[in-house]
């Protein structure tokens, strides 16, 4: 999830595939109901409004034995 929409049409179409899905959202407001194994923060937490809320709506989204980085 980013909020930069020509980023990630560009990583789409360079690196995306039926198991990588690059979205542009706001990460405090996205929902899905889909189940990732591996959410990923890259310098992006701190933007948050709030973080703790976001961890936990995150961990939500993770399959058993997924992982936040």
């Amino acid at each position: 999830v980013d909020m930069a929409s020509d980023i990630i049409y560009k990583n789409n179409l360079e690196l995306g595939s039926e198991n990588v899905l690059f979205v542009s959202a706001d990460m405090d407001s996205y929902l899905t109901p889909k189940k990732f194994d591996y959410v990923i923060f890259n310098e992006a937490l701190y933007y948050s409004k709030n973080y703790k809320v976001l961890l936990q709506r995150c961990q939500n989204m993770l399959k058993p034995n997924g992982c936040i980085i």
